[in-house]
């Protein structure tokens, strides 16, 4: 395994989804150049999820390598492809592929192509030669599906081209050192479902792929040239590889162990990868140099897999964890359930860190000697000789008693929190924070949903973000007054 610190598994933090929510990746426009019009099914959105459940059933092997087959044939044309030249007609169908569908309810868009963490840091941005070396350059906001003038010094191109960016605001507060690979794998997929488009409506493309800049706040990844010039000249190298679960490890092609699931640190054990993982029928792997190019490629070929695997009854979830130091890509599949089809989100169910600790602990310990209470540090303090300095660690305070609820609300509240916790209502402590108790932001998504259905509560997911206790919530909804119209989508 690679060294932790590098694994995209971050101890939960609601910092993090409060983060995710500013959406930085979407960039502040002002007046509208132009106003496309998509034709946006939202089927198509819910169906290419992250799967993070699978079925209890097997996949055949002969469909997987069916599918592994029908892309690599396809990745002949990942960089350019014949047709004619793109007009500016074009460009609402084309620009579609990198479009947001809202849902009601939901607190995010939802995308067709996945993005570390819902970061979403990558930007479309298109240029459209208007004559005499000039030409016009926008950008495209996938929410509003509008276009925004941009200043540009021009590009000499001699057709219409489309760029994706990287906006490092977006992803390095969350990934650091990983937010340069995870982006570009995201430039990958977006990339799939542009020259899909492109393929569909016969028109011709030349992509050029670009080392990201450092130092800078945004970076030019991958420009997309809408005409056929010449045979693109790039040539990635990637091996693609399927290991199946057997039990608790992962096997390749041989039958050798290469992953096991109980061998991994607490942090990774009590992440939704280790959940997804348990349950995958099994993992595909690429390998190859770790470039610019590479991490595009396999970004495009996960996005056409996880279609070919879809039209399948296949699910698939990309997963950001390296088995070895040539990993570039992982992904984990199974068999899609019926439930879970046309849903907009597919929770895994994540143990909370504590649990996991003590378990981990229980199989070497007594029971007597187990912790009651974690604190995780980003590291030890130590004292001028080396040695663990107490003095400076922080104070650990031991819950003994669980506080119950004392209101009929705080009463429903707890019911609803046990629901979705799959916990019993005599366990949830109201006094302490749910995503301390084993929530997470899309759990909180769910909860707002239920104090609306089953409560009339109108709390919206900002509330339990900063209220986020029971008593906290119950004290929302006691003020709440039966006439204010909830705003519906506001965060």
């Amino acid at each position: 395994m690679i060294e932790e610190k590098e694994q995209p598994v971050p101890v939960y933090d609601d910092n993090k989804d409060r983060f995710i929510l500013e959406q930085r990746g979407i960039a502040s426009t002002g007046t509208v150049a132009h106003q496309l019009s998509h034709d946006l099914r939202q089927d198509d959105y819910l169906i290419r999820k992250s799967y993070r459940k699978f079925a209890d059933l097997p996949v055949e092997s002969s469909s997987i390598q069916r599918a592994q087959e029908h892309v690599l044939m396809q990745s002949q044309y990942c960089f350019s492809a014949q047709g004619r030249t793109a007009v500016w007609e074009d460009l609402a169908y084309l620009l579609s592929a990198c479009a947001a569908f809202t849902i009601p309810d939901r607190a995010l868009p939802k995308y067709r192509y996945p993005s570390a963490g819902s970061t979403y840091s990558v930007r479309t941005q298109v240029g459209v030669p208007t004559g005499a070396g000039l030409e016009d350059y926008y950008y495209y906001q996938p929410i509003n599906q509008t276009l925004h003038t941009l200043t540009q010094s021009g590009s000499g191109a001699n057709c219409p081209y489309i760029d994706f960016v990287i906006c490092w605001d977006a992803i390095v507060p969350v990934y650091h050192e990983r937010a340069k690979s995870l982006a570009l794998r995201e430039v990958g997929h977006m990339l799939s479902l542009l020259t899909g488009n492109c393929a569909e409506s016969g028109i011709g493309y030349h992509v050029e792929v670009f080392e990201p800049e450092d130092g800078v706040t945004q970076t030019l990844a991958c420009r997309i040239y809408l005409e056929f010039s010449n045979e693109s000249t790039l040539k990635p190298e990637i091996n693609m590889a399927f290991m199946k679960r057997d039990g608790r490890q992962f096997q390749d092609q041989t039958g050798a162990a290469v992953y096991d699931l109980d061998a991994q640190s607490v942090f990774l054990k009590s992440s939704d990868i280790n959940h997804i993982m348990s349950n995958a029928h099994g993992l595909i792997q690429l390998e190859g140099e770790h470039s610019a190019l590479n991490y595009v490629y396999s970004g495009w070929l996960f996005q056409r897999l996880g279609d070919a695997f879809i039209a399948q009854d296949i699910a698939s979830c990309m997963l950001g964890i390296c088995l070895n130091e040539q990993n570039l890509y992982m992904m984990a599949i199974g068999t899609i359930r019926r439930e879970d089809k046309l849903v907009s989100d597919v929770t895994a169910e994540v143990a909370p860190l504590n649990t996991v600790i003590r378990e981990q602990l229980a199989l070497s310990l007594p029971e007597y000697m187990l912790p009651q209470q974690c604190i995780v540090l980003p590291e030890l303090p130590l004292s001028p000789n080396g040695k663990v300095d107490l003095s400076r660690l922080p104070k650990v305070v031991i819950e003994s008693q669980i506080k119950l609820p004392s209101t009929e609300i705080e009463k429903r509240i707890c019911e609803i929190w046990a629901q979705i916790l799959n916990r019993n209502p005599d366990e949830i402590d109201c006094e302490r924070s749910f995503f301390n108790s084993g929530g997470n932001s899309l759990l909180a998504m769910r909860m707002v949903r239920q104090f609306d259905q089953q409560l009339s509560l109108r709390i919206k997911l900002e509330d339990i973000y900063n209220n986020s206790s029971v008593c906290a919530m119950a004290k929302i909804a006691e003020k709440q007054n039966g006439n204010h119209e909830r705003e519906m989508g506001v965060l």
